[in-house]
């Protein structure tokens, strides 16, 4: 059993997709919208689930498991947002144009759900 719980609330992304882009634009655009209506069902299925969960989570239970649990405050885990901004910015920029438009919807996705 694990000995520490950090609950930090950065749930990554339930929605990627890995395909060769010259196959997706060779998709109709029919079979590309099943795809993407699919993947976000299940991209919204899987965030429902991981809420309920956390809804549900008797959190002195696991205490009493002998578990300690940590809260991260907000602040906490902008320090850690920060520590890995030089790797992530290296990252993108090492995928070029691919990195600076991701980039862009991620910080758009980010602008629209704070």
């Amino acid at each position: 059993m694990a000995k520490y719980l950090t609950l930090c609330y950065s749930t990554p992304t339930y929605l990627a997709f890995h395909i060769n882009l010259d196959t997706w634009n060779k998709l109709p655009p029919d079979i590309q919208k099943i795809v993407f209506n699919d993947a976000q069902a299940a991209a919204n299925k899987m965030q429902a689930q991981q809420i309920k969960e956390r809804e549900e989570t008797d959190l002195n239970a696991v205490v009493k498991l002998g578990v300690n649990v940590y809260d991260l405050p907000k602040a906490e885990r902008d320090k850690w947002k920060a520590a890995l901004d030089p790797y992530v910015t290296k990252r993108l920029a090492d995928l070029g144009d691919y990195g600076v438009k991701a980039k862009a919807i991620w910080d758009k996705a980010n602008a629209d759900n704070p």
